[in-house]
C-alpha cells in the first residue's frame, strides 16, 4: 500500500486509486509501454498544437486504432493531420464575428457556403475552353484555400449541409464488408487455379488448362463474380457490430483463411486434378479402344512415341475436350461457392443470396458466356484435329461429378461458415466488454 493511501482521509478514499495520465506528447509512448493503455481510451486531450495532434494520431495507429479526423477546412495546419489520419472529413465552420466586418450583408449571417458554390466547377470553367464570365469563374482566396486544405479528405461539406451522417457510415461499412468478401473470394479462386496447375505438374499430368483458359477464368469469370458480391444488401445489425483493430500484419486472419481454404477448396482441387480430369481422359480413350489395357487411368492413352501419350498430337482434341470440361466444372464450383459469400454472417437457408440482384445477373451472364465459350472452343478444335471426340465420349461418372460435386462443396462451406459465425458472435461479446471499459484497470466499473 502506498503512503498516499495511508495519509488520505476516509472521506476521500476514492482519490487514492485515480488514473494517472501522462502529461505531454513525449510521455505517451513510455506510459503505454510500461503502465497501461489509458491514454488510448480517454476521449479528450487538451493544450494540443498541430504537431502534437499528428503525433497522437500516429500513436493510435501504431496500436491498431482506426482514426477519423474532423477539422476545419480554413486552417492551413490541418492538411498534414488530414493526411496522417485514416479517414478525414473537412468542415467549413462559422466565421468569427471579427472576420465578418467589412463583408457584404449576405455574408453577415455566417460562413459563405463554399461547398454549394461548387468550387470544382469554377476551377473547371477557369482552366477549360468553356465560355464564362469573369465573375462566374473567379475564385476568392478563401474558396481556393478551403478547397486546397480539403484535398486530403474523403468528405468536405459546409456546416449547414443537411445529410444523415449515420447513413453515410452505414453505407461505408456495407461497402467495406462487401469489399472484404470480394477480395476473399477472389483470392480463394485464384489460389484454386494455381493449386490445380501446380499439382498437375507435380504428378506429371497433362496440363488441365490452357493459357487461354487461365486468362478466361482469372481475368473475366472470377472478377465478375467477385465484384457482384459488393452489391450485397446491408445487414440489420451492421451498425451495432464492433470491428476489430487495424491488423496490418494479418495475424488474426491468417489461421482462419488458411483453415477455410483447406476445408472448403482443397477437396475440390483434388477432385479436379485426380478424379475428374483423369476420368475424362480414361473414358475418352475407352470410347475408341475396346481393350482396357490400352488406356492408362491418369494419362488416358498409352502412346509413348508422342507428346503426353498422344494427347499433344494425334489426340489433342481429346485433351481439349477434357480441359474445357475442367473449366466448366470450376465455373460451376465458383458460382455455387459465391452464393455462400453473399451473406457471410448468415447461413444459406437463413438468408437467401437472391437478395443480391447484381450477383444474380452476373451468374446468368457467366453461365451463358461459359456455354458459348465451350461450344466455340470445341468447334475450333474439331476443325484442326485428325480425330474428333464428342460429349457422348465423356463417361457418365464424370457428368455425375460435374453436377453433384459443386453442391457437396457448397454444403461443406456452409458447415464451416456455421463455425465461423459462432466464433464471430463470441468475438463480438468480448469486444463489447472491452469497449465498455473506459479507464482500463482504474475503471470503477
Amino acid at each position: 500500500m502506498g503512503s498516499s493511501q495511508i495519509s488520505a482521509p476516509e472521506d476521500y478514499w476514492f482519490f487514492a486509486n485515480r488514473a494517472k495520465l501522462p502529461r505531454g506528447i513525449q510521455n505517451i509512448r513510455p506510459h503505454l509501454e510500461s503502465v497501461d493503455n489509458v491514454p488510448l481510451l480517454v476521449p479528450l486531450f487538451t493544450d494540443c498544437n498541430p504537431s502534437a495532434v499528428q503525433e497522437m494520431i500516429s500513436i493510435m495507429q501504431d496500436y491498431g486504432e482506426v482514426v477519423c479526423c474532423v477539422g476545419s477546412s480554413f486552417n492551413s495546419a490541418n492538411p498534414a493531420i488530414f493526411i496522417q489520419a485514416d479517414i478525414s472529413i473537412a468542415v467549413e465552420p462559422l466565421f468569427p464575428q471579427l472576420c465578418l466586418k467589412g463583408l457584404p450583408k449576405d455574408f453577415r449571417s455566417g460562413t459563405p457556403k463554399l461547398g454549394h458554390e461548387n468550387t470544382r466547377e469554377k476551377l473547371h470553367r477557369r482552366f477549360s475552353d468553356e465560355q464564362s464570365t469573369e465573375e462566374e469563374s473567379e475564385l476568392s482566396p478563401l474558396e481556393l484555400s478551403a478547397f486546397l486544405n480539403a484535398l486530403p479528405c474523403s468528405l468536405a461539406f459546409h456546416r449547414d449541409a443537411s445529410f444523415e451522417f449515420k447513413d453515410l457510415i452505414k453505407e461505408a461499412r456495407r461497402l467495406c464488408f462487401g469489399l472484404r468478401n470480394c477480395f476473399s473470394f477472389m483470392l480463394s479462386c485464384q489460389l484454386v487455379l494455381s493449386a490445380v496447375m501446380f499439382l498437375s505438374s507435380c504428378f506429371l499430368l497433362p496440363p488441365p488448362f490452357t493459357g487461354l483458359h487461365l486468362l478466361w477464368l482469372s481475368c473475366l469469370i472470377v472478377p465478375l463474380l467477385s465484384l457482384s458480391l459488393i452489391g450485397s444488401p446491408a445487414d440489420q445489425g451492421l451498425m451495432t457490430m464492433i470491428t476489430g483493430k487495424n491488423d496490418r500484419n494479418f495475424k488474426d486472419i491468417t489461421h482462419t483463411v488458411c483453415f477455410f481454404f483447406s476445408v472448403c477448396f482443397v477437396p475440390s482441387i483434388c477432385i479436379c486434378c485426380f478424379v475428374l480430369f483423369p476420368l475424362n481422359l480414361h473414358g475418352i480413350c475407352l470410347s475408341r479402344n475396346q481393350k482396357s489395357t490400352s488406356c492408362h487411368f491418369l494419362f488416358g492413352f498409352r502412346n509413348s512415341t508422342e507428346l503426353w501419350n498422344g494427347l499433344g498430337q494425334s489426340h489433342i482434341q481429346a485433351l481439349a475436350l477434357a480441359q474445357d470440361i475442367n473449366v466448366f466444372f470450376l465455373v460451376l464450383l465458383f458460382v455455387f461457392m459465391s452464393s455462400s459469400y453473399v451473406h457471410r454472417l448468415h447461413l444459406l437457408w437463413r438468408k437467401s443470396p437472391f437478395a443480391n440482384k447484381a450477383w444474380i445477373i452476373s451468374v446468368i451472364v457467366i453461365l451463358l458466356l461459359q456455354i458459348v465459350y465451350f461450344v466455340l472452343s470445341q468447334v475450333g478444335w474439331s476443325h484442326h484435329a485428325s480425330q474428333v471426340y464428342h460429349l457422348s465420349d465423356v463417361p457418365v461418372p464424370s457428368v455425375v461429378i460435374l453436377v453433384l460435386w459443386p453442391i457437396v462443396a457448397l454444403a461443406i462451406c456452409e458447415l464451416f461458415k456455421r463455425r465461423y459465425i459462432k466464433e464471430r458472435i463470441r468475438f463480438q461479446r468480448r469486444a463489447k466488454l472491452k469497449f465498455g471499459t473506459k479507464l482500463g484497470m482504474n475503471s470503477p466499473f
